[in-house]
């Protein structure tokens, strides 16, 4: 039995434009480095995998969350949307 209310919000972004922002950098001031403390993601590594067995959830930050892209802190809709929930 749960005795406290446990729901969470879940923001699912697929598609590589909406993911990487096609290469548009984030000005230095708006990059995500410290991880969010109510915001996760699922980070390249150790998640990038076809046969892992569960996935690892950490602190978002701008740098390193876009499974299928290799460039980070850019424009996306992720960092913008995970600042403003933060």
């Amino acid at each position: 039995m749960i005795e406290r209310d446990e729901r969470a919000a879940l923001i699912y972004i697929m598609g590589q434009s909406n993911a990487h922002a096609h290469g548009q950098m984030l000005p230095e001031e708006e990059k995500i480095t410290e991880p969010l403390k109510n915001v996760w993601t699922l980070k390249r590594d150790p998640n990038q995998s076809y046969d892992m067995d569960h996935a690892v959830w950490t602190g978002f930050t701008s740098e390193g969350y876009n499974l299928g892209e290799t460039q980070d802190h850019t424009a996306s809709i992720a960092c913008y949307l995970a600042k403003m929930w933060q």
